[in-house]
């Protein structure tokens, strides 16, 4: 090959990132974690303490997890790694933060936390009061996990000086007593949850300018996201190469994996139409011609004799014979023309709106169809007009050729020959020649293809180049 989650009550945690984390002697703790661990997919929120988050981050990196790309949240930085069907995503946090609101003392909490083999916890007072002003702050209704621990943290024993000790220093007591009664009463209306938001938020707000300022910094981070956030990834490849089937599979393969959004559309140029206007136009009889008009036109021109296998319409009348080309290469304009508007529609509809909200696109075939096929057969004529229509289209972040041997893909759908899907092949290769590409020339299961295309994703959204330049050769 050139190739937000249901809170659990204290699961055992024996992921591989915890062990490395505690072997660079760092300080830290277990926020939340979501995991299943055996087979180390799920999230974890970790509190690091201050002295220790650069290195905490590059102990992550060193595992290979990746840092998502985009606008820095105050206090917090995500990472995540895919590999052999396994997503984990930890989250690192130098402060106790929800919205770029502080509602903890890190130092203390983590002074305070409860050893355990499996994973150092909060103290049952900073774990309440953890839990209780994360979800009074969140947007949106309580989670019942959160509310079963709440109570259940609200039953057993609690230290009362020790709560107060940490929740004085933000003034929190009136809201976080506030807050623990509207989740005893299980009130789900919206405007109580609203009332308990707003007041934690103005407490919050005027307990420190430290507050003040990362609310501004957290508001001001939706503007500056790039606008493109998404990625698009293209699955190129002759019929019968597996493109539905890799694609079925990163289906269920992103089902399983509530970090990431992906979005499957089709991007070729025959089939599966939009808009009414290529059916139109081919109605009309405006469609690419194969015969070389121009190539018979210049030659009689420039005297140079035709081959005795051309046939009998090249040696047509000179005006006549300009006269086709004329209505050919019209013809061309027109039929590319309107395929360009049709394929820019999909995009526009389809594509753009889930890149802006950072979603990964995979495309089922691409406008590359064009640059040297049409419908399949090797097209000589148009060469500028379709490499024209290539040359407008938004280019993918990364193309994934399918490229079997041509016997494998025969056998599997016959609709081409074998000597057809070689020439596919070649032309393809051409096609994206310079892009970035993952090129699979063997035959692969379609869930090992998916799972390197789901690294590719993870990598592009962390900002790191992926694959490697398409040769146009073997």
């Amino acid at each position: 090959m050139d190739a937000d989650k249901p809170l659990r009550s204290n699961p055992p945690v024996t992921c591989g990132p915890l062990d490395a984390l505690r072997q660079a002697n760092l300080t830290f703790c277990l926020l939340r974690d979501s995991i299943d661990p055996s087979d180390e997919t799920g999230d974890i929120d970790l509190l690091v303490s201050s002295p220790d988050f650069h290195e905490a981050q590059a102990v992550l990196r060193a595992l290979n997890f990746l840092p998502r790309a985009g606008a820095p949240i105050p206090h917090k930085l995500a990472f995540e790694r895919y590999r052999e069907g396994r997503w984990l995503a930890i989250d690192l946090h130098e402060q106790v933060v929800q919205y770029g609101l502080v509602y903890m003392d890190a130092d203390l909490a983590l002074r305070r936390r409860v050893r355990r083999s499996e994973g150092d916890r909060l103290s049952p007072e900073d774990e309440l009061i953890h839990l209780v002003a994360h979800h009074a702050l969140r947007v949106g209704p309580l989670r019942t996990g959160a509310r079963d621990r709440i109570l259940e943290l609200l039953a057993g024993p609690i230290d009362q000086e020790a709560l107060d000790q940490q929740v004085d220093r933000f003034h929190l007591r009136p809201d976080l007593e506030r807050a623990i009664e509207w989740i005893r009463d299980g009130d789900p209306s919206p405007g109580a949850k609203d009332r308990v938001r707003r007041s934690f938020r103005r407490t919050l707000l005027l307990s420190s300018a430290a507050n003040r300022l990362g609310d501004l910094r957290y508001r001001l981070r939706g503007f500056m996201r790039p606008w493109r956030s998404g990625q698009l990834i293209a699955i190129v490849g002759a019929d019968g190469s597996g493109k539905s089937t890799t694609i079925s599979a990163l289906r269920e393969r992103v089902s399983r994996i509530p970090g990431l959004a992906i979005r499957t559309v089709y991007l070729g140029p025959w089939g599966q139409m939009s808009t009414p206007w290529v059916s139109r136009v081919r109605k009309l009889g405006i469609v690419p011609s194969f015969e070389p008009w121009g190539r018979w036109l210049s030659a009689r021109l420039a005297g140079r004799p035709l081959p005795a296998s051309s046939p009998r319409e090249s040696s047509l009348p000179l005006l006549e014979l300009a006269g086709k080309w004329i209505r050919s290469e019209l013809k061309g304009f027109l039929f590319y023309a309107t395929l360009e508007l049709e394929l820019w529609f999909r995009y526009l509809r389809h594509v753009v709106p889930a890149l802006l909200r950072g979603t990964c696109v995979v495309s089922d075939r691409y406008v590359t169809d064009l640059r040297f096929l049409y419908k399949g057969d090797r097209m000589e004529n148009y060469a500028f007009l379709r490499w024209l229509a290539c040359a407008m289209f938004p280019r993918p972040r990364l193309f994934v050729l399918l490229e079997q041997p041509p016997t494998l893909i025969h056998a599997r759908k016959n609709s081409l020959s074998v000597d057809q899907i070689s020439n596919f092949q070649e032309l393809y290769r051409r096609a994206i020649a310079g892009r970035q590409c993952l090129r699979f020339r063997e035959d692969f299961p379609p869930e090992t293809i998916a799972d390197r295309i789901l690294e590719a994703a993870l990598e592009a959204r962390a900002g790191r180049t992926v694959g490697s330049p398409m040769s146009p050769g073997h």
